[in-house]
């Protein structure tokens, strides 16, 4: 198979599709688990209700908090469902990585998500990528913030051009560091600098690897799940119940794009593994 963007995307999908039982098996679990404890932490509150209601504006910034890549204020019920969703992220990539780099390895659905020292290894080299890409993130991001000081405004052809150029800078840097996870998920000793040699003269192609295969299936959840929640929710009004099957459909996409993404490095490793 020729390794460009288009067939990376083409046999996304294809295995995706040819696979659908088998990802609807592996993603169940974690579906059921992030959808169940976001439903959770919203009831024990006792404001479940606000999930029905339009998100509020974001308030202004102030100037003691405005800099490069402000930080972001997060609860205990938010840090709950972050801890939560990237643990079964974990679980289900590894294996999913695994399913179509090693194949159907014969073991039951729960021994695939099963925690392991795979998965420790997945996760730090994925925090590790991280903090990298935030760290580039920040420094990038200087030039903009000094513009939105200077009172050109947010909407500046130059503020929209730094954030352009700061948008392609980390998706390059991401893309070229990428080969890590789907080498970790194999139990294959490369780092971040192997990742750089392996994706030398390939960054555009990385980035749009790293970037573009799960745009199909959020721009259908977006046409599909906003309208079918404001028809249910107008016919049979806000409840519990409706609650959660909203998060369940939620995570559905969710997961169906994490699928997409991991499917597209997958490919993207299998091709360089001898460059």
């Amino acid at each position: 198979m020729p390794f460009t963007l288009s067939s990376v995307l083409l046999e996304t999908y294809r295995f995706l599709w040819q696979e659908r039982r088998d990802l609807w098996a592996y993603a169940f679990l974690p579906i059921v688990i992030v959808a169940g404890v976001r439903a959770a932490t919203l009831v024990l509150l006792g404001d479940w209700q606000v999930f029905f209601e339009p998100p509020a504006p974001p308030p202004e910034a102030s100037p003691e908090t405005t800099g490069p890549m402000p930080g972001i204020e997060i609860g205990a019920t938010g840090l709950i469902n972050l801890l939560v969703g990237f643990v079964t992220y974990v679980m289900f990539a590894v294996a999913w990585h695994r399913r179509y780099l090693v194949g159907n390895e014969g073991q039951t659905i729960a021994a695939a998500l099963r925690w392991g020292p795979r998965h420790w290894r997945f996760s730090g080299r994925f925090l590790v990528l991280m903090g990298i890409v935030i760290a580039v993130g920040w420094l990038v991001s200087i030039p903009m913030v000094v513009v939105a000081g200077s009172g050109a405004g947010l909407a500046s052809p130059s503020f929209v051009l730094l954030f352009f150029v700061v948008f392609v800078v980390l998706g390059l840097v991401y893309g070229r560091l990428l080969l890590v996870l789907p080498a970790a998920a194999k139990d294959e000793p490369l780092g971040f600098r192997d990742s750089l040699e392996r994706t030398r003269g390939r960054s555009l192609l990385m980035f749009g690897v790293g970037v573009l295969p799960p745009f199909p299936v959020l721009v259908v959840m977006l046409l599909v799940l906003a309208p079918v929640t404001a028809a249910l929710v107008g016919a049979i009004g806000p409840s519990i119940s409706l609650m959660f099957v909203i998060l369940l459909a939620e995570q559905v996409f969710s997961f169906a794009a994490i699928a997409a993404g991991v499917t597209a490095l997958s490919i993207a490793h299998r091709q360089l593994a001898g460059s």
